[in-house]
This record gives C-alpha cells, structure tokens and sequence, in this order.
C-alpha cells in the first residue's frame, strides 16, 4: 500500500474480463508475496486482461473495499505471452492500521 506495508493476510483474484474462463488466485504471504494458479492447469495464468479482486477477511479497512468484487475494482492486469515475473501491485489508499480492533486476535489490520 502507500504506507509501504504489503495487505496481510488475504488472497488475490484475477478475474478475466471478456471471458469466463481460467480464473487464478492465490494466497497473500505475510511479506506480500504470492504465486499465482490457475485451475485445474496449475501455476501461472493464461495471457489476457483481468480484473484484480482482494479478499481480506474480518476487519478488513473499509478503505480496501472496493477491490473485492470485479465489479468495482478499479486495478486491471494484462498478463502478456510471456508471462509477468516479479509483479508489484501498490494500492494508493493508506488504511487506518491498528486503531482499533477488529475481527478475531491474530486478525488485526
């Protein structure tokens, strides 16, 4: 995010657009990270646009909302031929992080 502190714990979602097929997702790792999978053909994902979903759990900052659903998302992808290696995606809005406490203890944002 702006504050420069990756979105954790959560997955990520890429939705395509135009097509409903090969749908990928992946879990996001406490430092950020994730690889992504596409099912049933495994890791990686088919080339083409998407729309990025987050789905952040309980006491997610409301800040965040707008991206879990691909309806209202406003973070799209273009995953070309060769792939993408080493993506950083970066979210301009700076949730209110430990203000107060939401969700169960471990959950916090």
């Amino acid at each position: 995010m702006q504050d420069g502190m990756p979105v954790f714990p959560g997955s990520i979602a890429l939705e395509p657009i135009g097509r409903s097929e090969f749908r990928s997702s992946a879990l996001l790792h406490e430092e950020g990270e994730f690889k992504m999978r596409t099912y049933p053909h495994g890791d990686g994902v088919v080339p083409g646009k998407y729309k990025v979903v987050l789905s952040l759990g309980m006491g997610s900052p409301p800040e965040l909302a707008k991206y879990s659903s691909a309806k209202t998302s406003t973070l799209e992808l273009d995953v070309p031929e060769e792939g993408l290696k080493d993506l950083v995606l970066e979210l301009e809005e700076v949730a209110q992080r430990g203000s107060k406490k939401t969700g169960p203890p471990g959950m916090q944002r």
